[in-house]
C-alpha cells in the first residue's frame, strides 16, 4: 500500500507533503490507497488524513471511518461535509509551504543568535512563550528534543520547532527581540537541519497569518 499511496500523493508534492511526509518515515498507518485516494493516520500526532479526487468515494472513506478528534483533509468539498456531518466547533483552512530544493539556506548577514536543542530545563520558558496548541502538547515537544532556541548573549530570545505531524512550526521571537532578523535565523536553522536529515521541510500557516507567508516565500518555499 505504501508504493500505491506515494504513487497518488506525489502527482502533487506540496499539496500532500503532509501525508508524504509520515509515509517516508514510517509514523503512518495506510488504510485505503488507489489511484482515487488516499486516508491514512499519521501515528505521532493521530490525525487522520484524507485526499481523494473523488468527492463521493471520499466522503464514503469518511463514513465508514466514522467521528474522529482530529482531521487533515485536503479537498475543500470533503471538509465542509465532515464540518456539517459531525458539527465540529472548528473548521481551519491552510497553505503548506514546502521546501523543494536540495540546497540549504544560506544567511544574507551574518546570524546574531546561537541556537541550540532545548533539554527539559527549559520547558517551563518555552510554555510561556508558545501557548497556541497547549502546555501538555508544548511539553511533549520539548521532551522529543524537537524544540530549538535561540540564545543572544547567554539569553533565550525565541524558539523554533517540528511539530509532530513534521511540519516547522512553533516559531516564536520575545517581544523585546523582534523585528531584528531572529524569525529568519531561526527558519534557516531549521530548513537546513531537516535538509541534513534527508527529510523535506515544509510548514502550515493559517490562511491570515501573511506574515508567516511572507517569511516562508522570502526563504523559497
Amino acid at each position: 500500500m505504501k508504493d500505491k499511496a506515494l504513487a497518488f500523493l506525489e502527482r502533487n508534492k506540496p499539496h500532500h507533503i503532509d501525508m508524504i511526509f509520515p509515509i517516508q518515515r514510517a509514523t503512518a498507518d495506510i488504510m485505503y490507497a488507489e489511484d482515487d485516494g488516499v486516508l491514512m493516520q499519521e501515528l505521532e500526532s493521530g490525525i487522520f488524513m484524507l485526499s481523494a479526487t473523488c468527492i463521493d468515494k471520499g466522503k464514503q472513506l469518511l463514513d465508514q471511518l466514522g467521528r474522529k478528534e482530529c482531521y487533515c483533509l485536503h479537498q475543500k468539498e470533503l471538509a465542509d461535509y465532515l464540518y456539517a456531518k459531525y458539527d465540529f466547533e472548528k473548521l481551519m483552512s491552510i497553505f503548506q509551504g514546502v521546501y523543494l530544493s536540495l540546497d540549504e539556506l544560506k544567511h544574507e548577514a551574518a546570524p546574531r543568535a546561537k541556537i541550540k536543542q532545548l533539554d527539559a530545563s527549559y520547558i517551563d520558558a518555552v510554555c510561556q512563550i508558545y501557548t497556541t496548541i497547549g502546555e501538555d502538547y508544548t511539553k511533549g515537544r520539548v521532551a522529543k528534543g524537537d524544540v530549538y532556541g535561540g540564545f543572544i548573549d547567554g539569553n533565550l530570545c525565541g524558539i523554533i520547532g517540528q511539530h509532530e505531524e513534521g511540519g516547522i512550526g512553533m516559531l516564536e521571537i520575545l517581544p523585546e527581540y523582534r523585528r531584528q532578523g531572529l524569525g529568519i535565523e531561526l527558519s534557516i536553522f531549521m530548513t537546513n537541519l531537516i535538509l541534513k536529515r534527508g527529510q523535506t521541510p515544509f510548514v502550515q500557516i493559517k490562511e491570515e497569518n501573511h506574515a508567516s507567508m511572507h517569511l516562508c516565500n522570502k526563504l523559497g518555499y
